[in-house]
């Protein structure tokens, strides 16, 4: 049964029935029944809501998760990892833009953060792949968003191809804040063949390159190195950075910036 399911709302319910479809893949209505420890009907009613919500497939007996709800699903998870190392590393990164820059923002929860931490920022134009970058800033006034066309990415709110490294190589930026699904000491690498191009691209059409990656980035792996580890100008990640990666970190970086983490009492961990 999930946890104190008794003293959830329909909402509290709903979000929770949701995240078991899109982890488990097909759920079967007497089986949300006596997790949730109510009866089949409320199920039913609450399964009808998401249907209409387009948040699930319903048939005979229970549901699916729609291909909407998956990709939703990954990245908020993946945006909920690390949470606050990402945010502490965004608030350093954000400082760095000054008024009137060009700023070409890549992919990745990290780099959302920081163009999260943009509103202070006056009379600033961000070029980004990203649609979730896009969406979060269209509303303020002070920052020009260029999204740069492209094919989207399966399974992420990202845009890639030659047309995007193409629209990238009409621009010349100030600096470029990347991601990395995996940092090593020749370099910085992604798990994805076509997003490596994007990040040269971003590198080729900027004066200056940022790195913003958390910690866990160091003992992650890569198939395809995006960045050689010489072009990055400077590295931002958080101080929970092990001391064995601090040691080649600092023989190879230019310029290395560790983020100080603080708890939720305001103590440094």
């Amino acid at each position: 049964m999930v946890d104190s399911p008794s003293k959830m709302n329909k909402t509290e319910r709903q979000a929770s029935i949701l995240q078991l479809i899109v982890s488990e893949g097909d759920v079967s209505v007497a089986n949300l029944a006596s997790r949730f420890g109510v009866s089949e009907m409320t199920i039913r009613r609450d399964l009808s809501e998401l249907s209409e919500k387009g948040s699930i497939n319903r048939h005979h007996g229970g549901a699916m998760p729609t291909r909407e709800s998956v990709v939703g699903f990954m990245f908020r998870q993946r945006a909920e990892e690390h949470a606050v190392e990402k945010k502490a590393i965004a608030k350093i990164v954000s400082a760095m833009i000054k008024p009137g820059m060009t700023v070409g923002l890549d992919t990745g929860t990290t780099i959302l953060e920081v163009a999260k931490m943009l509103s202070a920022c006056n009379n600033i134009t961000v070029l980004t792949t990203s649609l979730s970058i896009a969406a979060a800033l269209h509303t303020l006034e002070s920052v020009e968003v260029i999204l740069l066309g492209g094919s989207m990415r399966k399974n992420s709110p990202d845009l890639m191809g030659h047309l995007t490294e193409n629209n990238i190589n009409m621009f010349h930026m100030d600096v470029a804040i990347l991601g990395a699904d995996a940092v090593m000491p020749d370099g910085a690498y992604t798990t994805d063949v076509r997003i490596a191009g994007i990040s040269r691209a971003f590198c080729k059409n900027s004066d200056k390159i940022i790195l913003a990656v958390d910690h866990s980035k160091f003992s992650a792996r890569g198939i395809i190195r995006c960045l050689d580890i010489d072009v990055i100008d400077c590295l931002v990640t958080d101080e929970l950075c092990e001391l064995s990666c601090r040691e080649w970190l600092e023989k190879k970086v230019k310029k290395i910036i560790y983020a100080p983490i603080y708890d939720e009492k305001g103590e440094k961990k």
